[in-house]
């Protein structure tokens, strides 16, 4: 029993095919990006134990032949790194106070 033929004229040109497409090569162009300026920062993207993935090519490689394997373990280790710089970031920033802050009553300035 076959539940979609992909030779069927109806169901190529749908709505939720083609944004599935749409979703599955945006991804991939992001993993890409994101994967290259990582590695030239420094940075790479890897995975840890017995299945290691390095490289840009290696992780652009698996979205576009494994996407529903690589693509989420890319998130789980590319996220974790992009919150931890951020979180850096953010404590080393001068706080900048702005004509429009109120001061607290009686703090005397």
């Amino acid at each position: 029993m076959t539940l979609v033929s992909l030779s069927d004229s109806s169901t190529t040109g749908s709505p939720i095919v083609v944004i599935a497409w749409l979703v599955w090569l945006t991804s991939i162009v992001w993993v890409y990006r994101d994967a290259r300026a990582r590695a030239r920062a420094g940075r790479p993207v890897r995975t840890t134990g017995w299945f290691r993935v390095t490289g840009v090519d290696a992780w652009t490689g698996g979205c576009v032949f494994l996407w529903a394997v690589f693509f989420p373990m890319y998130l789980g280790r590319a996220v974790p790194l992009a919150l931890r710089a951020v979180a850096g970031r953010a404590r080393t920033l001068p706080m900048v106070m702005t004509p429009d802050v109120q001061k607290a009553p009686g703090s005397g300035a």
